[in-house]
């Protein structure tokens, strides 16, 4: 504004209209917290960036970006089948580094056996998701939850 007004043989500047009365020390605290509201506003629009997975390819020479879901879905349903006292199963997908892991919730019945529900439901998920994406999981937890009769209705699918 300062070079177009000097453009113009004009000394108007509208800064001391616009400078808030406290002086230097209040104009820096407002300028760091205008930046501090436009890094959240960054965050909250590249924080669902992860919903894509970068799957590359064997020979190194490239690669796709599947969908998150696209791979969760097919692994959620070999979960689900893979022990009869499964009732739902929520998988999550997510990349550290460059190995490909997992987590897994296993809603069961009540009185199921745990261990017998997690090594089938972690095999399941393993497989299908070698057998989708060609690569297997680096790190799979897999966490079941015994669900109480009360319970059952609300987590049935």
């Amino acid at each position: 504004m300062r070079l177009v007004a000097a453009a113009f043989d004009c000394d108007f500047s509208p800064f001391p209209y616009i400078t808030p009365g406290g002086g230097h020390a209040l104009l820096a605290w407002l300028l760091l917290l205008g930046m501090a509201v436009l890094a959240g506003l960054i965050w909250m629009v590249l924080r669902h960036d992860s919903d894509a997975l970068w799957l590359p390819s064997p020979a190194g020479d490239g690669g796709v970006l599947v969908p998150s879901g696209d791979l969760e879905r097919p692994a959620a349903s070999g979960a689900t089948r893979a022990h009869p006292d499964v009732v739902r199963a929520e998988v999550e997908l997510f990349k550290r580094g460059a190995e490909l892991r997992g987590r897994v919730v296993i809603f069961a019945r009540p009185l199921s056996n745990v261990d017998a529900v997690r090594d089938a439901a972690d095999a399941a998920v393993r497989r299908q998701v070698a057998r989708v994406t060609g690569r297997d999981l680096a790190r799979l937890n897999v966490r079941v939850k015994v669900l109480r009769v009360a319970q059952l209705a609300r987590h049935l699918p």
